[in-house]
Parts: C-alpha cells; sequence; structure tokens
C-alpha cells in the first residue's frame, strides 16, 4: 500500500468522522465470558459491580465497549441516543484510557482480561491509576488473574499508541438519571479503518461527479 493511498484513506476517515452526530447506541448486555463481578468501594460506598466489555451496536454496528461513568448504571438492555466524542480531551485522563484500550480490548478473550481492563479504566478515571489499594476506588478481593493483568495494565507506559478512541455520550442519563451510561470503544482495526476511509472516497467522488 503505498503512502499517498494510506494518507488519503485516512484523510476521507477524518472528514466523515467530522460530519459525527447523536445516533442509536444499542446496549445488550455483558460480553459473556469476558466480565467478573468484583467488590469495589468508590468514594466510599461499597459496590458489586460487573466489571468488563459490554456488548453493544451504535447505528447497527457491533463493538465491544467498556464503561467511562461510575456515576451512572447501565439498565440492560438500553437503547437511547448517544453522540460520539473523541476520548482524549472529553475524558479525566482520557488520553490514556484511549491508549489503554486502543492496546489491549481487541486482545481480551476471557474473564480476568476483560474484568482487569474495566477495573484499570475505573481507576484511571477517579484516582489517575494509583491501584486497588489506595484513593478514592478500591477493589477487593481480586483473584490473581485479575490482580495480575490489572496491575499490567496500569504499569504500561503505552508508548507509541494511538490515542485516538470513541466514546458513546449519552444525550440523556433516562428515568432518575440511572439508565443510560457512557462507553468507549477502541479505534477500529488498520483494515477497518481503511474500508471506512475507502467508503469516505467514494463518498466524496459522488457528491463530485453530481456537483
Amino acid at each position: 500500500m503505498t503512502t499517498a493511498f494510506r494518507t488519503g484513506a485516512l484523510v476521507a476517515l477524518s472528514s466523515v468522522a467530522g460530519l459525527a452526530s447523536a445516533g442509536t447506541l444499542n446496549v445488550t448486555g455483558m460480553v459473556p465470558g469476558k466480565s467478573r463481578l468484583i467488590d469495589l468501594a468508590i468514594y466510599g460506598n461499597a459496590r458489586q459491580l460487573e466489571a468488563g466489555p459490554q456488548a453493544a451496536n451504535y447505528d447497527g454496528r457491533e463493538f465491544e465497549g467498556y464503561c467511562i461513568d461510575l456515576s451512572y448504571t447501565q439498565q440492560i438492555p438500553s437503547t437511547f441516543s448517544a453522540t460520539p466524542r473523541a476520548a482524549s480531551g472529553f475524558l479525566p485522563e482520557g488520553d490514556r484510557i484511549a491508549k489503554l484500550v486502543n492496546q489491549y480490548a481487541a486482545g481480551v478473550t476471557g474473564r480476568d482480561q476483560g474484568a482487569a481492563l474495566q477495573l484499570a479504566i475505573w481507576d484511571i478515571l477517579v484516582d489517575g491509576g494509583d491501584g486497588a489499594d489506595a484513593g478514592d476506588f478500591r477493589a477487593s478481593n481480586l483473584n490473581t488473574g485479575t490482580q495480575g493483568y490489572f496491575e499490567g495494565f496500569l504499569a504500561d507506559p503505552l508508548i507509541g499508541v494511538s490515542n485516538v478512541a470513541t466514546v458513546y455520550d449519552p444525550d440523556s442519563h433516562g428515568t432518575n438519571h440511572n439508565v443510560n451510561q457512557g462507553l468507549i470503544e477502541a479505534v477500529p482495526e488498520p483494515a477497518s479503518m481503511i474500508a471506512l476511509g475507502l467508503g469516505g472516497l467514494a463518498l466524496l467522488r459522488r457528491r463530485k461527479k453530481s456537483s
């Protein structure tokens, strides 16, 4: 693939992405086999939450998303309007969280990995990633597998990893502000990005012909 082709595809992708507006986010449940029920203390409040990726689709396109908002609880299944936003600059520690999901989300194959990645995202959001035993976000009774992945994710300097990731921001949090929850999705794989870029180029060609 030539540099010119790659550049053209990515420019087209950027142009299409720039037109993003609210769409329909449908969350169907936790991804089977990739989550664990975890004992947490968040700002001193004890909670049990299922930590791991959620199965979702945005305007019909399926993906696995991670919770980026502990203030709300996802009432699954749930369908609602959400606006895609760049994680970097939108979330606290958004740059680091985007890099984290880009580095590891695609490789999650089991419960320990999925739970650990979700816990790492939450810990970075609340405390800047100070670990499970400190700060306002704490996790207890982790098994050795989840603990090991969690510590490894937080320790990774994420050098050279893309910080381009999408947050789906609910336009409303629903009844009592406790229904709809924001999710983050990793950047598409390179092949998917090129496909999107080609779609954007095709759209530009059609517009040019019709003008």
